[in-house]
């Protein structure tokens, strides 16, 4: 569903006056909260979890002789970077291809600048990677030029702001949404069937979508 058909429908599921909003803009009074509910119920869908799978994206860049730090947008990622994946980050010779291609171990940030920004550092392949104070991605040693960087990347979240916007969740998770901001809805006009009633599908499919869009538990290899 668009934005504007969550809070269509939100309108619906409530009972609210009239036929709901015709557009998420120019709206006030009742359908105007109706809008806010259902964008306040998206951003906290986001924000339950950090390993969302519709919320992590790809990256990849070639290396800058000398330069150990890339920010977001350097590393290729144009918008809502939340935070780079540390175990997920790669480096190959470019010329060479992915048949060269190994992981980049990650160290915390005060290990890595106390190994490789103190004293001369030369130019070399990197063999470690941590994060900047900043949220830039950090290699160690400083490359030279000839390399590729390529990695996975935690989203900021989506803000739902024009009548035809989609959340990047599954289609079939929408009604989440829409429980959610009746939550929130049932709680400002005091209506507690209504509340109950979002808080008990909320959580029914929270659960489904928690088991559909979260990275399976495995089970750690043997101690000895």
């Amino acid at each position: 569903m668009t934005f504007l058909e969550l809070c269509q429908r939100l309108a619906r599921e409530v009972d609210a006056s009239g036929s709901g909003p015709s557009a998420v803009t120019g709206q006030t009074g009742e359908n105007r909260r109706i809008v806010d509910w259902v964008a306040s119920a998206w951003q906290d869908i986001q924000l339950q979890r950090n390993d969302w799978n519709w919320m992590r994206g790809t990256f990849s860049f070639t290396t800058i002789a000398d330069q150990d730090t890339y920010t977001a947008t350097e590393a290729g990622i144009a918008s809502r970077c939340r935070a780079f994946d540390k175990e997920d980050i790669r480096i190959y010779t470019t010329a060479t291809g992915v048949g060269d291609e190994m992981t980049l171990p990650f160290i915390p940030y005060e290990d890595w600048r106390y190994i490789y920004r103190v004293g001369t550092q030369t130019a070399q392949r990197p063999i470690a990677c941590t994060i900047m104070p900043t949220n830039s991605l950090g290699l160690g040693p400083k490359p030279t030029a000839g390399y590729t960087v390529a990695g996975e990347y935690r989203k900021s979240a989506q803000t739902l702001a024009a009548d035809a916007d989609e959340p990047e969740m599954p289609a079939e998770f929408h009604m989440a949404i829409v429980y959610r901001a009746m939550m929130m809805y049932g709680r400002f006009t005091a209506a507690g069937e209504v509340f109950n009633d979002g808080e008990q599908n909320y959580r029914r499919i929270l659960t489904a979508l928690v088991r559909n869009q979260t990275p399976m538990v495995r089970m750690g290899g043997a101690l000895v």
